[in-house]
């Protein structure tokens, strides 16, 4: 006989604390803590406020306001199709490195929540990042 089977066959006290165990377990599986995605939330959070671009010798700053929604996760900044750059809530700044000086770029900037849903976003620009002398486009 293995050891879980006997402790279902033993005396009393051990059912009960083989039952409170087995009851522990559910308990915790059901009410976990876990990070999973909520599929019911398909709202995506409110916009970023407050959205303002300073240009720098190669890079743009960028700046906002995060929204107040009780699930948003992060922003995520797109720009040239392909780059994204993600920021995690409460940072509001993130430098846009490795940018060509006399170059316009535009930005849109979504808020992301928990469950993955994205606002449509806000766009900011064209900024043109300017090297020291400003007459140098080079």
């Amino acid at each position: 006989m293995n050891y879980l089977s006997g402790l279902f066959t033993r005396k009393p006290p051990y059912k009960a604390v083989a039952f409170s165990f087995a009851l522990m377990l559910v308990l915790f599986v059901a009410c976990g803590g876990d990070n999973t995605l909520d599929n019911n939330d398909t709202i995506a959070p409110a916009e970023l406020t407050n959205v303002n671009g300073i240009s720098g010798d190669g890079q743009i700053t960028l700046s906002w306001t995060d929204p107040t929604d009780a699930d948003f996760s992060r922003v995520e900044i797109t720009y040239n199709s392909d780059n994204v750059i993600r920021v995690n809530k409460g940072i509001q700044t993130a430098v846009i490195p490795n940018l060509t000086n006399g170059t316009a770029y535009t930005f849109r900037l979504m808020s992301v929540d928990e469950s993955g849903n994205r606002s449509a976003g806000v766009v900011t620009g064209p900024h043109t990042p300017v090297g020291a002398d400003p007459h140098d486009q080079t």
